[in-house]
């Protein structure tokens, strides 16, 4: 686990490098300057007069502060001719109107997420402006921003065919990762009603709802009209996100069984579940609460709420449950690229464009490791729920149905027998002076005679008939569709393999017999008590005659 966290650790570190170092955060032709907020007159924006309280920005992007929506002044660094279709582009995933104002133009073009045919066709990961590749150094466009959007807009400058392959490759990235959740969620949706699992249910739903915030997230939910509108009025990245956050959290509750293993993280867990539900409720007006406010205590409660999911599963780990790693292993990248997002957020930096894609591509992870883990749990929640039934049905000692199994096999075998009309025997078998063996030889070489005993007679059985111990020494044995002479026969073979080969018990061989007395079912169901009390009685003539052999009462 170490060497998991060290990883992290490292990449996070050549990233931050690689995405924040002087070069890359300066490779376009362009200067950023934010002239005001969104309430300065657009003719002395473009005038100029302005341009003595203008803010130099430090990254390229426009940044909050404290939100996107304003005036800025991208400025030519220099000439552009050497550029191919040069495209001025500013990235958004939250819904974003702007205006943009290109040098020698006296009006302005709109473009936003859902204008496609403004946007020349790209995704909605990107609003566009074409230029003239006959702009020079110093000439300046004004874009006037209004945003939601709580992190910093990236703005570029590249040749149009580089753009489209740049967004073409993130978009067939984002469509595999949504596809490879999609698929989550349908066979989540699946398993719970196959397994009748409640918790598969919880995780489906979360998954879908991480879905929606996924698309949010990278801008494809604009492709879906009504979704996108009602992005535009309320903010639905965030809503999204804090209905997953919900949902999840009430999933990792169970997953771990907080109550039962973390009493105090568990009330710590339920705190933070009230406190998502608070922000979401506080989402649906956001006349009244600012975006960016909410989505700084959203960002803060999901930290706390990942660090609870990750000491309750260090606490199991510990404990030796295998589930406690494994959530802890599917979470982990989730909560480093969260953590690395909301350092983006917090420290106003643009969004690193390999963390844009390994950000939702970890919830792939999460989920599949999730689903493994939990199929896990369910399965050996149900195979201890199968040994304790089987223990409760057989008879510890000899491994053989104990009486209230034995009685409800006989009744089952019979109901079968009379539906078919066939009829089924009943042995009732009694070794023979068992109190002599346990007197002479002591209880326990008793108890490996009993155990010898019965697996010879379950050798001799034919597949499908029930044995079961029906108290001390004496055993009582189903045979269906089973004739008198069957049955008869049957009974002298079981007799046979138990006298022929005395019981080896250490150094002490001991001779053992059996006598079996035989019965006809003569009434389906509701004749097994007879059955059995006649094969008792054909039992009490094997022993009036001496013991080890078989007898017959007829019914």
């Amino acid at each position: 686990m170490g060497k998991l966290w060290r990883f992290l650790a490292s990449l996070s570190v050549l990233l931050f490098v690689a995405t924040y170092s002087p070069c890359a955060l300066a490779e376009d032709p362009i200067k950023i300057y934010r002239i005001g907020g969104p309430e300065l007159a657009t003719a002395d924006v473009l005038a100029g007069k302005y341009r003595a309280q203008e803010v130099a920005s430090k990254v390229q992007a426009f940044t909050p502060s404290p939100m996107n929506s304003g005036w800025w002044r991208v400025e030519l660094t220099r000439d552009i001719r050497s550029i191919n279709s040069p495209i001025l582009y500013l990235s958004a995933m939250s819904y974003t109107e702007s205006k943009i104002w290109l040098p020698g133009k006296i009006d302005a073009f709109s473009v936003s997420q859902l204008n496609r045919k403004a946007n020349k066709g790209f995704s909605p990961r990107f609003l566009v402006a074409a230029l003239s590749p006959e702009l020079q150094k110093g000439e300046s466009i004004y874009w006037h921003v209004v945003s939601e959007e709580i992190s910093p807009l990236r703005v570029g400058l590249k040749p149009e065919l580089d753009l489209r392959l740049q967004d073409a490759e993130t978009s067939r990235w984002h469509n595999i990762i949504e596809g490879t959740i999609l698929a989550l969620v349908l066979a989540g949706f699946v398993l719970s009603l196959m397994m009748r699992e409640f918790t598969f249910l919880i995780l489906a739903v979360g998954t879908f709802l991480s879905l929606l915030f996924v698309l949010a997230s990278n801008g494809d939910i604009y492709y879906i009209p009504a979704l996108a509108q009602f992005d535009i009025n309320f903010g639905l990245q965030r809503i999204l996100g804090l209905m997953a956050c919900l949902v999840m959290s009430y999933f990792t509750y169970i997953f771990l069984d907080m109550p039962r293993n973390a009493p105090r993280i568990a009330f710590i867990q339920k705190m933070i579940m009230a406190i998502f539900m608070a922000l979401l409720l506080a989402s649906l007006f956001p006349e009244h609460i600012h975006g960016w406010t909410i989505a700084n205590l959203g960002n803060l409660t999901i930290i706390s709420g990942t660090i609870t999911g990750i000491y309750c599963s260090i606490r199991l780990i510990k404990a030796g449950n295998r589930l406690g790693k494994l959530f802890l292993i599917s979470w982990a990248p989730l909560f480093f690229f969260s953590i690395w997002r909301v350092t983006e957020i917090t420290l106003k930096l643009p969004f690193n464009d390999f963390v844009s894609v390994a950000f939702p591509a970890s919830y792939v992870l999460a989920g599949i490791l999730l689903y493994l883990g939990l199929g896990e749990r369910i399965l050996l929640y149900k195979h201890e729920r199968d040994v304790n039934e089987q223990l409760a049905r057989m008879d510890s000692l000899t491994d053989v149905y104990n009486r209230r199994a034995l009685d409800e096999r006989l009744r089952v075998a019979a109901l079968h027998n009379e539906k078919t009309g066939k009829k089924m025997a009943v042995l009732f078998v009694d070794i023979d002076f068992f109190k002599r063996i346990n007197d002479t030889y002591g209880h326990a070489i008793g108890d490996a005679v009993l155990r010898e005993v019965t697996v010879r007679i379950r050798a001799t059985l034919r597949f499908g008939d029930v044995l079961g111990r029906y108290g001390g020494e004496e055993f009582i044995i189903a045979l269906p569709d089973c004739s008198e002479t069957q049955a008869m026969q049957l009974a002298e073979r079981i007799r046979v393999s138990i006298a022929s080969t005395p019981v080896q018990c250490g150094t002490q061989p001991i001779t053992v017999t059996v006598s079996i007395g035989v019965s006809l079912l003569s009434d389906g169901l509701a004749g097994v008590d007879g059955a059995i009390q006649r094969a008792d009685q054909a039992l009490y003539v094997c022993k009036q005659n001496g013991r080890n052999q078989v007898s017959l009462t007829a019914a």
